[in-house]
Parts: C-alpha cells; sequence; structure tokens
C-alpha cells in the first residue's frame, strides 16, 4: 500500500479517491519455497523475534517477487478495514506468485486477518492490461 504524498498525511488520504495505491498479488501455494522471498521472510521473523519494526536489506529488489508477466485488473474501490473508506486505486496481478507452506504461514503471522467479504461491483469499472480470452 502506498499513499498519496500530495495530501501530506496519510488521515488526508483516505478521504480522497486517489489517496491510496494498493498493489494486490494473488498466492499459490507450492510445494517448494520460494527463493526470492527468502531475504524478505528472514527479515520478518527476526523483527517479530525482538517485537521492533520490519528492516528491509536497502538492497532488497521487489521486483523479484512479482510474476513474469504483469498483467492486471485495476479500479477505484475501498480499504479492507473499517470504516472502508472510499479512497483506493487497487491494482491486482492477473498471475498468481508461488509461495511454499512455511512461507505463507510467515506471511499470514504478519497480515492476519485483512479480507473483507466480496462487495457488488456496481457502478464500479474494472479495467485489464490485456485482453480478456472469450470462450466460442
Amino acid at each position: 500500500m502506498f499513499w498519496n504524498p500530495e495530501y501530506k498525511k496519510y488521515e488526508r488520504c483516505l478521504k480522497k479517491s486517489d489517496g491510496v495505491a494498493i498493489l494486490a498479488v494473488f498466492v499459490l501455494m507450492d510445494a517448494e519455497n520460494n527463493e526470492h522471498f527468502h531475504p524478505l521472510l528472514n527479515a520478518i521473523e527476526e523483527s517479530m523475534a525482538i517485537d521492533a519494526p520490519v528492516e528491509i536489506p536497502a538492497n532488497f529488489d521487489f521486483s523479484r517477487l512479482l510474476p513474469d508477466k504483469l498483467h492486471y485488473y485495476t479500479y477505484h474501490g475501498s480499504l479492507t478495514v473499517p470504516p472502508f473508506p472510499e479512497c483506493a486505486i487497487w491494482t491486482v496481478l492477473h498471475r498468481p506468485i508461488p509461495l511454499g507452506m512455511h512461507q505463507l504461514e510467515i506471511l499470514r503471522t504478519v497480515v492476519g486477518d485483512n479480507a473483507r467479504e466480496m462487495q457488488n461491483v456496481y457502478t464500479r469499472r474494472v479495467r485489464s492490461s490485456f485482453k480478456p480470452v472469450t470462450k466460442k
């Protein structure tokens, strides 16, 4: 999640339709660990052990965590936590990233329950960066 610095404070972002940008990636549980996640997950485990903020190595390359093809969906929506302000531009990657079971458990420990019930689309326009495949 990234907040728009134009609004100077995070609290102001919550009142603007373009206040927050969220990049969401689906995760696919895999039998093998994803080696690209080791530095990040090690930093998370170390910080949890001493109850400190996560310090990510300065040379950590976040792009290595993303799928090879960056096809995505995007729409204006809300945050997933109450009071669910409509302040977010969501970008949801089409392809999942693989994570090992233990890696997924670490992330679940940190993130917790941040899901929201599925909502109706109503008048939202969902756009994609690719042409959907249509069945004939």
